[in-house]
């Protein structure tokens, strides 16, 4: 079996930093990978220079940026699935407490103030936040209007949320902040929600 020498994986280092692999962890994998099969393709009788030449068409056809490409859409993909879940549960969650409170409100039952409060909490820690996240990481594919909207939106619900949970509190500056988010959520939010709409009606 033959066995690379320190100046040919010196070489092969270099030609993959040269190449554009910037990410640490993968390029070690495929320096790994590339010694491997270099070895193998030398032991049969293969010059080194042949053996890279037959790895490179064998491990990256298309060029080692792809790799590079694929390998970070992966990694960042499980990130991403745990954000979505986190925005759908929170909001499931949030929907939940608010339907309760308006029950025990109805039915005059204990508890229902404490609803209240744990409802507006978890849009405030989870929704907002894990939705601030993935319009973040999506602002690429939304337009301008797209993202002012959500922006308004999201203050919005957390001057809202914020200061229902400061009126619940008995703090100062409640009634100040849930009037703000209010007034967002009614004169500019929906105004651009229903034009949005509109548009898109028209433009179908």
């Amino acid at each position: 079996m033959a066995t690379l020498n320190e100046t040919q994986v010196d070489w092969l280092v270099e030609r993959l930093i040269r190449d554009s692999i910037a990410t640490e962890s993968l390029q070690e994998d495929l320096i790994d990978h590339f010694c491997c099969y270099i070895e193998e393709k030398m032991a049969i009788g293969h010059t080194f220079e042949e053996s890279y030449a037959l790895a490179l068409q064998a491990i990256a056809p298309d060029g080692l940026k792809e790799i590079e490409e694929a390998f970070l859409s992966i990694h960042n993909y499980k990130p991403f699935i745990s954000m979505v879940r986190i925005l759908y549960f929170s909001s499931f969650l949030a929907t939940f407490l608010h339907i309760l409170y308006f029950l025990f409100k109805h039915l005059y039952w204990p508890g229902a103030h404490a609803l209240l409060q744990a409802g507006f909490t978890v849009i405030l820690v989870l929704v907002l936040p894990s939705l601030g996240m993935l319009t973040y990481k999506h602002r690429q594919n939304l337009s301008t209007l797209d993202t002012r909207r959500m922006i308004i939106g999201m203050l919005a619900g957390g001057c809202i949320s914020l200061g229902m949970l400061l009126k619940g509190l008995h703090f100062p500056g409640g009634s100040i902040l849930f009037a703000l988010g209010c007034v967002l959520l009614a004169f500019v939010f929906l105004p651009l929600f229903l034009y949005q709409l509109y548009k898109k009606s028209i433009a179908g």
